[in-house]
């Protein structure tokens, strides 16, 4: 019988300690478990401020383009104007001359 009371003593022992370290290592994942919680909640809050910022710049970019596609618009019509105006000045330039051409010829008779 003393022998059986010291080997359930001893049992019980082990038992008391593997509850013991158990507890420990649950508390210890706890911990990390919320450590991990907080890590992903800030690297959510991250990514969402990354996710808008990536749409301001997208709307920044396609304004940028919609301005640039409006700027190559007024150059060509600019170019086409310019074009238009030689044209006339050119013309404008041949009616003086045949003007002063009658002109003169017109005094010399």
């Amino acid at each position: 019988l003393p022998s059986i009371k010291a080997e359930l003593f001893e049992l019980w022992n082990t038992l008391t300690g593997t509850q013991n370290r158990d507890k420990n290592i649950e508390e210890s994942h706890g911990e990390r478990i919320e450590l991990l919680f907080e890590h992903k909640e800030s690297v959510d809050e991250r990514l969402h401020q990354l996710e808008a910022r990536l749409q301001r710049t997208d709307g920044k970019i396609k304004e940028m383009e919609k301005e640039q596609q409006e700027s190559k618009e007024i150059i060509a019509s600019l170019t086409t104007e310019l074009k238009n105006n030689e044209t006339h000045h050119q013309e404008e330039k041949e009616n003086l001359r045949d003007t002063i051409s009658h002109i003169k010829d017109e005094l010399e008779e």
